[in-house]
């Protein structure tokens, strides 16, 4: 998660990221943002004491304070019980919360000292068995949970993001939906982590799978937007088949274009190699890594371990190139030291490598930094190709500085990025989503740096007719119908339809009269009618208007929303680090047909990342030697509980993304850098 206080601070390329207020670069000697409070604090006390007051009430609100005289448990669970529930109840469900938040095995409730501590703390309650909590508590939790999420998406626009995962035997199909409400706050909720093994990944078999989903929870594909998805062929075919819109995981693209460029220069490769061969060594070697570590302590260099890069975890090679660099003199007095002279000499880096490295951290720190504000759960896709545009002109910037040096071992790299960056960027363009989601984000509307002002005005009646068609389903009962379960349909009886000749029986006139006498006498005076008898003759005080056709509430409609985007045009473009839902929530009313679509739009996120924390979770369930017998049910159970809890029990504390991702790291084996 990015640290509040760049929100003070550019980035900067030399010497260190940029003051807003006083315009000072301040020099960092690691990737960690100490250094920056520092100088918001002496520099700016006003702004430092703002920012920490937010701060404080962010940690206040997810974290309780501890009363010095806490009440009893027993005391808590009546206070905090669910009406219908009993103590006992209460109990079990919070024993379940606790055994999925902290990723521990059922079995965890039949230890002694476990037992012993609940009968502490609740007098009178029995533990129950594993299985009870397994097979009764979680399910009914995984529920309750859920039925909220379902009834919130039900005829209502939304996206999704959708990965893939898959580790020994185990694969799973994720799917994450997001849903912007009237108060332009967006929802992200895990959906399904569906079980997906023993079946070909194919773009036709996701397609089903994510079909299945939708069928099981009563949702219609026609009220998804967009689908994320990372760039595998088969998750296109999929949305593909399901003719849904859909485009690539942004940071899944920087993430491609940094790998093309490290891959572009000989010396680039030989460099990070060798970064990666010491890493490995002091990962695989105990005694190594504690005479570096008492180097460290000794040249007074903070003691972190040299981490270790994976090819499939966004910037983990730009860490490991960071830390290699920090530690350059430890290092170099290690390898000085050591007996092992072959390995040192595999291992040793020059001053032309730890030069080369340092123009590196430069160029793949922007990518870094970029990635880390994509990962925002707020980023939208409006972000997208103003990024990749912002990311080109970087790359255009430093190839021209590449050309004023003689001999400069970065110009294949920059190249290389820059050439992957325009190649995808092409494919992107085209994309009507990523486009209509800039007309209405107040930061990026009608900006002529990402395209020109014949192309907005090309896109803009396509745009029009995109939000003419939202505005008509949501205006239309029936347009959004859930999906229907073929055998349903079968199993049940078919409503009877009047104008079926076979199943409406025909009636004579004088059906209606069977006993004449009886028609005859009854005779029905007008006082006895209750409600005035409605005269055709009389004036009408409110004529209802004639209908519009179609056509005409169209060009209504377009007319109208071409004098909101006319005004938003002319109004002052935000800053980058605005929030497009703080704007459109104060100017909804201002703005009422463009605030409709921008609630669907700012449904797309940039990214999957909501997908990728999942599987953090699900690498920490399946890590767990003692859960080798966890069905593939109680796991999607367990993910869908983990994901989600914390948005149904705010007191109680959680695990954030950071500490997922930290520990998926060191199960991978890279271990995490504060920054």
């Amino acid at each position: 998660m990015v640290s509040a206080v760049w929100e003070y601070f550019d980035i900067g390329l030399e010497p260190g990221p940029k003051c807003k207020l006083c315009r000072k670069a301040v020099k960092r000697t690691d990737t960690s943002t100490k250094c920056l409070w520092s100088h918001l604090r002496y520099k700016h006390p006003q702004q430092f004491k703002k920012i920490s007051q937010d701060k404080t009430q962010k940690k206040t609100r997810n974290y309780p304070i501890m009363d010095k005289n806490p009440p009893r448990i027993d005391e808590t669970l009546k206070s905090q019980g669910r009406k219908g529930e009993s103590e006992s109840d209460e109990t079990d469900t919070m024993i379940a919360q606790f055994l999925i938040r902290k990723n521990l095995a059922f079995s965890a409730v039949e230890a002694p000292e476990f037992q012993m501590l609940v009968c502490k703390g609740r007098p009178g309650y029995k533990v129950k068995s594993a299985r009870y909590y397994s097979d009764q508590i979680v399910p009914q939790l995984a529920k309750r949970i859920i039925e909220p999420i379902v009834d919130s998406l039900k005829k209502k626009p939304f996206s999704f993001t959708s990965d893939g995962w898959s580790q020994n035997s185990i694969a799973l199909l994720s799917v994450t939906t997001h849903l912007v409400g009237d108060d332009f706050q967006r929802k992200d909720s895990v959906l399904a982590a569906a079980p997906f093994a023993g079946v070909e990944h194919s773009g036709l078999n996701i397609s089903e799978k994510q079909k299945e989903i939708f069928r099981r929870h009563g949702l219609a594909l026609d009220q998804v937007v967009a689908v994320v998805r990372d760039g595998a062929p088969s998750m296109k075919a999929a949305a593909d088949l399901l003719q849904l819109d859909s485009f690539q995981c942004c940071c899944h693209l920087l993430h491609l274009i940094v790998k093309d460029g490290l891959g572009a220069q000989e010396c680039v490769r030989t460099a990070i190699g060798k970064c990666r061969t010491i890493a490995n060594f002091f990962h695989h070697s105990q005694k190594a890594s504690c005479y570096l570590s008492k180097l460290r302590l000794s040249l007074n260099i903070p003691n972190r371990q040299v981490p270790r890069d994976v090819p499939t975890r966004w910037n983990s090679t730009f860490y490991l190139i960071v830390e290699i660099v920090n530690q350059k003199q430890a290092l170099l007095k290690f390898f000085s030291e050591a007996k092992l002279k072959k390995k040192s000499l595999e291992m040793a880096l020059s001053e032309q490598d730890f030069c080369l490295l340092q123009k590196l951290i430069k160029l793949l720190g922007v990518f870094d930094m970029e990635t880390k504000k994509l990962s925002f759960e707020q980023s939208t896709a409006s972000v997208y190709i103003p990024t990749m545009k912002n990311l080109i002109n970087f790359l255009v910037k430093l190839k021209f500085e590449s050309k004023q040096e003689s001999q400069n071992e970065m110009k294949m790299v920059v190249e290389a990025m820059l050439n992957s960056c325009n190649d995808r960027l092409k494919k992107v363009m085209s994309n009507d989503i990523l486009i209509f989601s800039m007309f209405v984000d107040p930061r990026f509307k009608y900006d002529e740096n990402y395209m020109e002002a014949t192309e907005w005005s090309s896109w803009e009646e396509r745009f029009l007719k995109f939000a003419y068609k939202w505005h008509s389903k949501l205006n239309e009962p029936t347009a959004l119908e859930p999906l229907q379960d073929n055998f349903l349909n079968d199993s049940q009886p078919t409503s009877t339809s009047f104008d079926d000749p076979v199943l409406v029986e025909e009636q004579d006139e004088d059906d209606y009269f069977e006993d004449e006498e009886f028609a005859e006498s009854e005779e029905v005076s007008q006082d006895s009618f209750s409600e005035e008898v409605y005269d055709i003759w009389a004036e009408s005080k409110s004529p209802h208007p004639t209908p519009k056709t179609p056509d005409a509430e169209k060009s209504s409609y377009i007319a109208d929303a071409k004098v909101e985007l006319l005004r938003l045009k002319n109004m002052e473009k935000l800053k980058r680090n605005d929030c497009p839902f703080d704007w459109f929530r104060k100017n909804a009313v201002a703005f009422p047909l463009l605030s409709e679509i921008a609630r669907i739009l700012f449904s797309i996120s940039a990214t999957s990342v909501s997908s990728e924390r999942l599987f953090s979770t699900a690498g920490l369930i399946y890590g767990n030697k003692l859960r080798n017998r966890l069905s593939a049910e109680k796991a999607e159970q367990a993910m869908l509980l983990k994901a989600n809890l914390h948005k149904s029990t705010a007191p109680l504390e959680t695990d954030s993304d950071d500490d997922l991702d930290a520990r998926e790291m060191e199960d991978d084996g890279v271990e995490h850098i504060d920054s």
